[in-house]
């Protein structure tokens, strides 16, 4: 297949996760027109990926938890399929599952980056969850990745007002002029 083949493909596929209600998007199997009109193909790491993106986005976890299971058996699995269990798990406020999903990632050889550290933390920031965002801070900082614009963005929207917050938003300056 063409990676135009794919495109469409992943257009598809993220229009009928966005139309569907149930957990059908985990169920289906859908194949790629090629150019010569043949419809064949299997699943591409980048399909799979859409496939379990578009489960979390419906918030079918269930089918996602089974998505993932797929393709870490078929080795398919990469930084991009975890991010995106972290990004659900996170969602729900499942935070010993996110940790779950990291302690897989590392097992499977995967390093979390700071994409997988801001993803929690934008979810823990919308839950109001201060003392998580400073948590997964702290985490990512030990792992030795450095703090991004986004991360520095996240922490300054968790910080209220007044004196006794000073010392944090002192250290997210700190992050920024580093």
């Amino acid at each position: 297949p063409t990676a135009l083949d794919q495109a469409n493909t992943l257009s598809i596929l993220k229009a009928l996760g966005k139309q569907s209600t149930g957990s059908s998007a985990d169920n289906a199997s859908p194949t790629t027109p090629t150019s010569s009109g043949v419809a064949l193909m299997s699943e591409t790491q980048q399909v799979m990926n859409a496939r379990l993106d578009s489960l979390v986005e419906k918030g079918d976890l269930s089918g996602a938890a089974s998505m993932f299971a797929k393709l870490k058996l078929e080795q398919k699995a990469d930084v991009i399929s975890c991010n995106t269990m972290v990004k659900g798990f996170a969602r729900k406020g499942d935070w010993n599952m996110v940790d779950t999903v990291i302690k897989e990632m590392v097992t499977l050889g995967l390093q979390p980056s700071v994409v997988t550290y801001n993803s929690i933390m934008h979810e823990a920031s919308l839950q109001n969850g201060r003392d998580k965002v400073q948590e997964t801070l702290a985490k990512m900082i030990e792992r030795g990745l450095r703090p991004d614009v986004y991360t520095c963005s996240i922490a300054l929207r968790m910080i209220k007002g007044g004196a006794a917050h000073r010392p944090e938003l002192d250290r997210v300056l700190q992050l920024i002029k580093e």
